[in-house]
């Protein structure tokens, strides 16, 4: 505890470091005359102030919650901070905040001090921004790598790391001259982190040559993705005083961890940032002599993932020409009567080598490519065709409810497809039901809204699919063309055991009926689940305690055993891509 703060402060205006005194509730006690010198804020004007009010807008959330869970955890933070100066100006220091005086609760002090070393005062303003992209510099990019590899050893995730490096851009300078280059380079920059997400940094190592720092990677198919985006930007010509200009970007790729980063390597390594970028440019290198625009990937997972999404999206294409998907059916059970309604049809593929493929594996690929338009065709083709079938055999008309991608309503004409394919099984017209996501009614509201409008028209139903967990916005609910609800099936899972599901699922039951919607539970695998169902008065409900997904005749069977030969009821199938 300090026990006097005034004797303290006497002391700390004769030291040159600038330093900032803050109290247990992170109110500014005190900054030296040092502090003033760098910043213009005298101690007057941040007696009682948060810190905050030194922030340049540079760091993300996300930066500050590491800063504080790195200072409660250890008593102590250092790094590199960009601030603001009292005229606006920014400025770029290392930092070091201590913790003294005992606990928070009893009255601890932080003490932040700008440790500014005799070699670090000599063009220190470069080593923040750099000036011409406005984006950090290598300095800083080292330490906003040391922030995003502390937080993926403490949060057991990935931070994958790009180098990528202008193609012949010294062809630029040469016939368009450096003023051309810079001008290119500054909206290379601005293109670059168009394609990330803002708690990614973007950095600029030098000359033509930028990094990326993707920080939280679950899944190493984002990588794929955001490599994607970022050549598609750059590939677009740039223009300077009139003259159009193409380029290409060669791009290296690690993460950690992998297993070039083991836990016992790890230990060993005495910097895993330099480390990081020396993969990365290890496979830059690589890249280039592929040729210009090439990736090449360091991690072998990620190599081996993207090299595996490369085939299947080669695959797939095929995979319609060889008669490769197939759908399966779930029942539908309804809970008055307990017979079968109707089935929810799952996609599966068939690999005419590898066997089965896992829908999880593949429907990402198709959703991220126009793919998804003609396997979206096919599925309304192939259910309505199976409802022919099983007309013929002697079931009564069935309803098929086909999932609509977004990709579907915005990239392509979802409403002149269905009315295509509508038209080849006219007698089948009533009986197909198109599925929407709530994200769908969000976005492009006024387009997707028409087309919805017109694919309702051809006397086509609609439903809302896994209700619950978007937006539920009871505004667009009533505004679009919809008839039932499907409630998801994380509600169901958790029912049990979490009373607010509970609750949940009966106020959706309850405010569908009241809109006359129809309402079908998903996921139901235990009795309670069903017993609460019925009692809440969910009409339909689906899963394994009822059935497993089933090809298409051994869902006819099914049928026939659950509810007799003399009446059975398919009213309903449901199908997700």
């Amino acid at each position: 505890m300090i026990e006097n703060i005034k004797n303290l402060t006497e002391v700390l205006d004769l030291v040159d470091n600038p330093v900032v005194i803050t109290n247990s509730d992170n109110r500014i006690e005190f900054v030296n005359d040092a502090f003033t010198d760098l910043t213009g804020f005298t101690n007057d004007d941040m007696l009682g102030q948060n810190p905050n009010v030194l922030s340049s807008g540079q760091h993300d959330q996300q930066f500050y919650q590491d800063l504080w869970t790195t200072l409660d955890q250890d008593g102590r933070w250092q790094g590199r901070i960009i601030n603001r100066k009292k005229d606006g100006e920014i400025f770029a220091r290392q930092l070091v905040i201590s913790a003294i005086g005992g606990e928070q609760s009893e009255g601890a002090r932080y003490v932040a001090v700008y440790p500014l070393r005799g070699e670090e005062l000599e063009g220190v303003e470069q080593k923040g921004l750099a000036s011409l992209t406005n984006l950090p510099s290598r300095d800083f990019f080292f330490d906003r790598l040391s922030q995003a590899l502390a937080r993926a050893r403490r949060d057991k995730l990935s931070t994958v790391l790009l180098v990528l490096n202008i193609d012949r851009f010294k062809q630029v300078n040469t016939l368009l001259g450096y003023e051309a280059g810079d001008v290119i380079l500054s909206q290379v920059a601005e293109r670059i982190t168009g394609c990330v997400r803002d708690t990614d940094t973007v950095a600029r190592l030098g000359g033509d040559e930028f990094a990326v720092i993707l920080v939280g990677m679950r899944d190493e198919l984002t990588i794929r993705k955001i490599v994607d985006k970022v050549q598609k930007a750059l590939a677009i010509p740039f223009t300077y005083d009139g003259t159009e200009v193409r380029l290409s970007i060669s791009i290296g790729v690690s993460a950690f961890p992998t297993s070039a980063f083991s836990e016992e390597l790890t230990k060993e390594l005495s910097n895993v940032e330099e480390s990081l970028l020396s993969h990365a440019d290890s496979a830059l290198e690589e890249a280039k002599k592929q040729g210009q625009g090439s990736v090449e990937y360091h991690c072998k997972e990620v190599s081996d993932l993207v090299t595996n999404r490369v085939k299947i999206e080669s695959d797939l294409y095929k995979a319609l020409e060889n008669d490769e998907l197939m759908l399966n059916y779930q029942p539908i059970i309804d809970l008055l009567t307990e017979n079968v309604v109707g089935a929810e049809a799952l996609l599966r593929w068939q690999h005419i080598d590898r066997g089965w493929i896992p829908p999880a594996e593949f429907i990402p690929i198709a959703e991220d490519t126009d793919l998804i338009l003609s396997i979206g065709d096919w599925t309304i083709r192939k259910a309505l065709m199976d409802l022919k079938v099983w007309q013929d055999i002697g079931l009564p008309p069935l309803r098929v409810s086909v999932n609509l991608s977004p990709s579907q309503c915005v990239k392509g004409d979802c409403a002149k497809s269905v009315q295509e394919i509508v038209e080849e099984h006219k007698a089948l017209a009533n009986t197909l039901r198109l599925e929407i996501t709530e994200g769908l009614m969000m976005e492009n509201t006024q387009m997707v809204h028409e087309k919805l409008e017109g694919i309702k028209k051809l006397g086509v139903s609609m439903a809302i699919d896994d209700f619950g967990t978007g937006y539920s916005s009871l505004s667009y609910l009533t505004r679009m063309p919809v008839d039932t609800i499907k409630i998801d099936k994380a509600f169901i899972d958790n029912m049990e055991n979490n009373s607010a599901d509970a609750v949940l699922v009966d106020a959706i039951t309850s405010m569908a009926h009241k809109l006359n919607f129809k309402v079908v539970a998903e996921g139901a695998e235990t009795a309670s689940q069903v017993s609460f169902l019925s009692q809440v008065g969910c009409d339909f409900v689906q899963g394994y305690f009822y059935s497993k997904p089933l090809p298409s005749d051994e869902f006819v069977e099914f049928c026939r055993r659950q509810n007799g030969d003399d009446k059975i009821r398919c009213e309903q199938i449901s199908y997700h891509i």
